[in-house]
Order: C-alpha cells, then sequence, then structure tokens
C-alpha cells in the first residue's frame, strides 16, 4: 500500500506527517531477502518452559505485601494463601475516595498524593503486587480499551514507583507488575492486551535504573483471568 499518513494528539495538533508512505507484509523468509543477510543474524525472543518450584524455586518473601487488587478474584486468592500461611496482605482497591478498613484500603488510581499516604501508613512493605492492569478489558466495556489501559497500567504503576520514592520512611519494597494477554508465548495465545506492553517496557527501565526495587513481570494466560467482575 502507498499512502499518506498524518498523527494527531488528542486536541487535534499535528504531530506529524508522513507522504508517500509504502507499507508491504514481511513473512518469517522475508528478512534475509530484504536485507542480504543470513536469518541467524537476527535476534528474537523465544520463550522456553521452566518447572515451577524446584531448586531454581523462591520462597515466599517475608513481610508485609501489598497487592494493588484487580476486581476478578486473583488478588483475593493470592491473599488467601498467604493468610493460610500466617503472612500479613494488604489488599488496596480503586475507589472515588481514601478509606481504610483493617487489611483493607481504597484509593483513588488517579491521585498521586493517595499513593504516598499509601506507603506511609503501610510501612516498609517487603513487596508490592501491582494487578490494576488485569482489569483494563473489563473496565472498558466497549469503550476506549488502549486509554484506560494506559491508566489501569503503565500511568498507575508509574505513580506508584513516584509514590515509593517519595515516600519519607524510604521504603524499598519488591515491585511486581502483573499483565493479561500481553505477551503470546505458545502458538494459539491471543494478545488481547497489547497497551500492556507500556507496563512491559516500563518495567524493564525499572528493572535497569532501580534494581533494588525490581521483582519481575507476570503475564498471565488469558484463560487464568476471569472476564467477568466478582461481586462485593
Amino acid at each position: 500500500m502507498i499512502g499518506d499518513v498524518w498523527v494527531y494528539d488528542d486536541s487535534g495538533t499535528l504531530v506529524s506527517e508522513t507522504l508517500e508512505a509504502r507499507l508491504w507484509y514481511l513473512d518469517d523468509n522475508t528478512h534475509s531477502t530484504l536485507l542480504g543477510v543470513p536469518p541467524n543474524w537476527y535476534y528474537e525472543v523465544r520463550w522456553q518452559s521452566q518447572p515451577l518450584g524446584g531448586e531454581g524455586g523462591r520462597s515466599p518473601t517475608p513481610g508485609t505485601w501489598l497487592l494493588l487488587a484487580d476486581e476478578t478474584g486473583v488478588a483475593e486468592g493470592i491473599a488467601a494463601a498467604r493468610r493460610a500461611i500466617g503472612r500479613q496482605t494488604v489488599l488496596v482497591s480503586r475507589g472515588d475516595i481514601w478509606s481504610v478498613h483493617e487489611d483493607r484500603i481504597t484509593m483513588r488510581a488517579g491521585n498521586p498524593e493517595d499513593y504516598e499516604r499509601l506507603l506511609l501508613l503501610v510501612e516498609q512493605p517487603a513487596v508490592i503486587v501491582h494487578l490494576w492492569s488485569l482489569d483494563s478489558l473489563r473496565e472498558s466495556n466497549g469503550g476506549n480499551l488502549i486509554g484506560d489501559g494506559a491508566v489501569l497500567g503503565a500511568e498507575s504503576a508509574l505513580q506508584l514507583l513516584h509514590g515509593i520514592q517519595n515516600a519519607a520512611n524510604a521504603s524499598r519494597p519488591r515491585l511486581w507488575l502483573v499483565t493479561s494477554s500481553a505477551q503470546p508465548v505458545v502458538q494459539g495465545d491471543s494478545c488481547d492486551a497489547p497497551w500492556s506492553a507500556a507496563v512491559w517496557g516500563l518495567g524493564k527501565a525499572l528493572s535497569t535504573e532501580h534494581p533494588e526495587l525490581w521483582g519481575g513481570l507476570i503475564d498471565l494466560a488469558a484463560d487464568a483471568v476471569p472476564r467477568e467482575r466478582r461481586s462485593s
């Protein structure tokens, strides 16, 4: 295809203009033909299956865990498993106001001050697991999937990171970022949430720039996350 491409921002301002852009489809055998080099000159991501646990497995990190809880029940399952072995766990839900009730906190996802309040209230958490990205497909209901996915994913994760850095108690928890359907691992995997690639990009940068805070990135299979909300 040959055509002109204009890109505008949300306010309608022209950001870039590309005239006579040429687009064509490439298959796996095209790389060497296109640039005239052998296929083994290219890097590619290949996931390798590994057994769970075993000698390389890690025991649960001691101390309090903060779970930025999704509404599908994944965080609830983690909390139940930890409480069954006597591990302290705090569930943090999204809402319109700040509130605290025992081991459950409600905060405003778009309010930077609430992230700092969270880190001051729960002193020295050992681990923070960010699961809000799991709600992105369910929140939109046919609306702005990319916009909602960015708010629940990379934007809130970045504000959480700022809250950790600004916390007066100098907490250094391990931060885990959880997505779903963002990484096709085996043939047949769906990739229904490509906007979560921003979360993975943020995570990779975090692992390099702040290794003291780095826990890891987890992408759950589509069938591991319920599609319907759980009633409270």
